[in-house]
């Protein structure tokens, strides 16, 4: 991994992190599908995506070369 950070719109991980979290509480908040969906067809493809955005993030973090966040300011290296 190189010192130098990037910025977090540029890692894959948190792309694929933010997936799973609108995936996971959208039905909470009544966004997708409805109750009655989630039994049949809406839940499998919910999970289906779930998983996927899952793989992305594994896939994201063991390809990663670069950390993520700010870079330092110069007065804090000493």
């Amino acid at each position: 991994m190189t010192n130098s950070p990037k910025p977090w719109w540029q890692s894959k991980t948190i792309w694929g992190a933010i997936g799973v979290f609108i995936i996971t509480v959208a039905p909470e908040l009544g966004i997708g599908v409805s109750s009655d969906d989630a039994a049949g067809i809406g839940g499998a493809v919910s999970n289906i995506a779930t998983g996927v955005f899952a793989l992305f993030v594994i896939f994201g973090r063991l390809r990663a070369k670069q950390r993520i966040g700010a870079t330092p300011p110069d007065d804090a290296a000493g």
